[in-house]
């Protein structure tokens, strides 16, 4: 609250010096009733919630840059992957671009749990299994499978053209 007021204060000595004109009494009852909103407990939980707003923006866009540069990792020799790749890395609505991951994901996800694990060499239902399967410069033959199986499901869906 009081960082709330000490702002809005701020705001209002700076414009004290303005003209009338430029500064008129409308706007600077105005800014009064900012101010005196600031030190109320409304004021404060609207801070907070604002803040918070900010502070979940700010992570998802993170989350979403450290997607981004994975997603624009070197694929491997394997032409599935590599069509792939340019099916995830399309331009449009990154809503459209969300949703052609999570397909890959579902078929990801049905491939049998020793190849993902052979391919993943760990956790195989996890993110990140799935983008070591599609991004590795390996030449596991497992990865090259799933590769191969997501790009067959894909065409099948009508997503890629063969």
């Amino acid at each position: 609250m009081r960082a709330a007021r000490d702002l809005e204060k701020q705001n209002i000595l700076l414009k004290l010096t303005a003209s009338s004109e430029t500064y008129p009494l409308q706007a600077a009852v105005s800014d009064l009733e900012s101010y005196r909103q600031a030190g109320t407990l409304t004021g404060a939980l609207s801070g907070i919630a604002d803040s918070a707003a900010e502070n979940e923006r700010v992570q998802r866009d993170k989350a979403n840059e450290v997607e981004a540069s994975i997603l624009k990792a070197n694929f491997g020799q394997n032409e599935a992957s590599d069509r792939i790749s340019k099916y995830l890395n399309a331009e449009g609505n990154p809503a459209n671009k969300t949703a052609r991951f999570d397909k890959v994901r579902a078929v990801y996800a049905i491939q049998p749990q020793a190849v993902r694990k052979e391919c993943a060499g760990g956790d195989a239902d996890d993110r990140r299994g799935l983008l070591f399967a599609l991004y590795s410069n390996t030449d596991k033959s497992a990865c090259a499978l799933i590769a191969n199986k997501i790009l067959e499901r894909l065409i099948i869906e009508k997503e890629i053209s063969q």
